[in-house]
């Protein structure tokens, strides 16, 4: 056989291979962009050209760009892209390291993969309609000060947005999770978490600025140094939440907390490093980590736990030589407790402030269904200023029992 028609044959044959195994070819285009086409789809695995203003085609070859590759622009100083609606996947770091000040995510993509847009130089960001997850560290190491995450996206992953400048941030009815780190080391100063979030990871918050939180009817978990290192001085934990991991709420600014009658686990240090002078504990709470509410006061006793007796809040006390305060236990056959008007088995400030507003008509119901007998103290029918007086003696130590 001659050698040209081995030559041929060979040629005939490696084109037969590629074709039957759909094998990518990479390609090193005419213009400023080295890619792969698969299927009949150009995925971008390289950027050539030397310009800081990219407008990625929405064909090379009159094949669709569908694919951002890994590491395709990162690194090149690019100060703006545009990315066409056809990319429906960008892959790891494919913008990172640049100088981009905004961008917009196309609806068509699902997932911003891991470090896709970290340390940049973002100002604005517009997330799109078919977004769903947000990687980890997708948008860290920037200069956001305002965030809008949309209904769509679900999941917030790790990182995905530390150390920016947030100042302000809206979440979308989508999540159910938000990761590891996802917005610590902001500026934040308020947060609304909402109904839909079941469980907000370590450090998700840590090292912001903030002074007001809203925790969400639906969260459950708060993971462990969540809200550490803020300025918080108030926290509402709501009934629906569950467990309080560690070093949650450690190193804030608290004098005051409301810990709902859901609440089962506080974790070991979660309230450390504040200011709290007194806590009521409900008889839900069956483990308090070691050093739980440690270092709020100089002295140990001049923090007052109040709780039931022989309950794991007395327990507490006892062993961390906090002083203890026994709760009232005066229940009727309805199973309430008179004074407690929204029912988390406590008698404290919260309730006399819902007396107030109801006395006032600001409010005409309390969410509690038992709240209009566990309002009306005196039993004699009436809520009025005579159950307020009483509640007030209560709280302030001055009557034992109603």
């Amino acid at each position: 056989m001659s050698k040209n028609k081995v030559i041929s044959w060979s040629l005939v044959f490696i084109f037969s291979v590629l074709t039957v195994f759909q094998i990518s070819i990479p390609v090193r285009g005419q213009s400023d962009f080295e890619y792969e086409i698969t299927d009949d789809e150009v995925t971008i695995t390289d950027y050539l050209g030397t310009s800081s203003e990219v407008v990625i085609p929405n064909s090379i070859e009159e094949y669709p760009v569908t694919t951002i590759g890994k590491w395709a622009f990162s690194d090149n100083n690019l100060s703006e892209v545009v990315i066409p609606d056809n990319v429906v996947t960008m892959e790891r770091n494919a913008f990172s390291d640049n100088k981009l000040s905004e961008v917009v995510i196309p609806d068509n993509i699902v997932t911003i993969e891991r470090s896709a847009f970290s340390d940049n130089k973002l100002t604005e960001i517009s997330i799109g309609k078919g977004v769903t997850t947000i990687g980890t560290w997708a948008f860290s190491d920037n200069n956001l000060s305002e965030v809008n995450i949309p209904d769509n996206v679900i999941d917030i992953e790790r990182n995905a947005f530390s150390r920016n400048e947030l100042t302000e941030l809206s979440i979308g009815k989508g999540v159910t999770t938000i990761g590891t780190w996802a917005f610590s080391d902001n500026k934040l100063s308020e947060v609304v978490i909402p109904d839909n979030i079941v469980t907000i990871e370590r450090s998700a918050f840590s090292d912001n600025k903030l002074t007001e939180i809203s925790i969400g009817k639906g969260v459950t978990t708060i993971g462990e140094w969540a809200f550490s290192d803020n300025n918080l001085s108030e926290v509402n934990i709501p009934d629906n939440v569950i467990d309080i991991k560690r070093n949650a709420f450690s190193r804030n600014e608290l004098t005051e907390i409301s810990i709902g009658k859901g609440v089962t686990t506080i974790g070991t240090w979660a309230f450390s490093d504040n200011k709290l002078t007194e806590i009521s504990i409900g008889k839900g709470v069956t483990t308090i980590g070691t050093w739980a509410f440690s270092n709020n006061q100089s002295n140990p006793s001049d923090l007052t736990i109040k709780g039931y007796e022989d309950s794991e809040a007395h327990i507490y006390a006892l062993e961390n030589e906090h002083t203890f305060k026994k709760l009232s236990k005066t229940e009727t056959e309805g199973d309430f407790l008179y004074g407690d008007v929204n029912g988390d088995g406590i008698i404290d400030s919260t309730d006399a402030a819902l007396l107030t507003r109801y006395i006032l008509n600001i409010i005409d119901e309390f969410s509690n269904e038992k709240g209009h007998m566990a309002a009306d103290i005196n039993q004699d029918g009436k809520i009025d200023s005579i159950d307020y007086t009483l509640l007030s003696r209560h709280i302030l130590g001055v009557i034992n029992e109603f």
